[in-house]
């Protein structure tokens, strides 16, 4: 029995650390192993939970990415994974356990989906999300390294099963809908509405008219009607003349031409008054001539 006794604390011994080196590769919560080879740096488990689930239910999609922090470079490790149709409700850190140098990290990514696409066509319908990647860079070399991985199918149930399709009791209600009614019909209502707008107008053509000054009334009136009148013209002219050319003789021309319209106009005394200043010893100046020009105009406004 003493020869035996040996033996048994040996195997023993060899039991627990064959436990203890499985619970490290399924936990990794304690011990430590030597730096595994390049082919199996890195471990991925991916799952999603629960495995059946209704229609509009969240689900959880996880992944553990195990690893030696003496070959792979922690702070590289990450997941490149797209859930289309299904939406991440956000992107929550990993959770980080360690033992030794092994390191275990932990995503919990929430899904949901509420679109068609996820509707099952029957009771049922098998989903199976896209292939993801885990990314990771080597302390042995440069660059990063990329693994695929695969989640785990799941199945979403419908709500409705085929026996509450079959209780159902379809009820449709067809009437015939009653003539459209208006408080007032849509051709009076035009018909007030063009009225207003014509109002308006004219108030704001009123408004203008009594805004304008009367010499710029009559000068819009004279521009938009009949051509200016020879005295009209013989006016303009002496005023241009005079601003241009002062006492030349074409400023003198310009001035008996305005006398003999005055004349011919039945303003005689204007009309002396103007031959004048056109044939006075001094050259008549442009003030002289734009008061005498202005003076006319006002006094053929006031007979107007």
């Amino acid at each position: 029995m003493s020869r035996r006794a040996p033996l048994v604390a040996a195997a023993v011994a060899l039991g627990l650390a064959l436990g203890l080196a499985a619970l490290v590769l399924r936990d990794g919560t304690t011990g430590s192993t030597s730096p595994p080879s390049l082919g199996s740096t890195v471990r991925v488990e991916a799952a999603v939970a629960p495995r059946v689930s209704l229609f509009g239910d969240p689900v959880v999609a996880s992944v553990d990415v195990l690893f030696d922090r003496r070959v792979v470079r922690p702070e590289s490790v990450g997941i490149d994974a797209r859930f289309e149709p299904w939406k991440p409700q956000g992107t929550p850190p990993p959770a980080w356990t360690e033992s030794g140098d092994l390191v275990r990290l932990s995503y919990r990514i929430t899904l949901t989906c509420t679109a068609i696409e996820c509707l099952p066509a029957g009771s049922a319908q098998q989903v199976q999300l896209p292939s993801a990647r885990v990314h990771y860079g080597l302390r042995v070399q440069p660059g990063r390294v990329f693994d695929t991985f695969t989640w785990q199918p799941f199945q979403v149930v419908s709500r409705v099963t085929e026996e509450d399709v079959d209780a159902a009791r379809w009820r449709a209600d067809l009437r015939a809908l009653p003539a459209v009614s208006y408080r007032i019909s849509p051709g009076r209502l035009g018909a007030l509405l063009l009225g207003a707008a014509g109002l308006l107008g004219l108030a704001g053509v009123l408004l203008a008219r009594r805004a304008l000054p009367p010499r710029t009334l009559r000068a819009a009136e004279r521009d938009a009607g009949d051509p200016p009148t020879r005295l009209e013209q013989a006016l303009e002219l002496a005023r241009e003349t005079a601003a241009a050319n002062g006492g030349s003789p074409e400023a003198r021309k310009a001035l008996e031409r305005l006398a003999r319209e005055l004349g011919v106009a039945g303003l005689p005394r204007r009309a002396d008054e103007v031959r004048c200043l056109a044939w006075s010893t001094d050259q008549p100046s442009r003030a002289e001539v734009e008061a005498l020009v202005g003076a006319v105009r006002g006094e053929l406004g006031r007979s107007e």
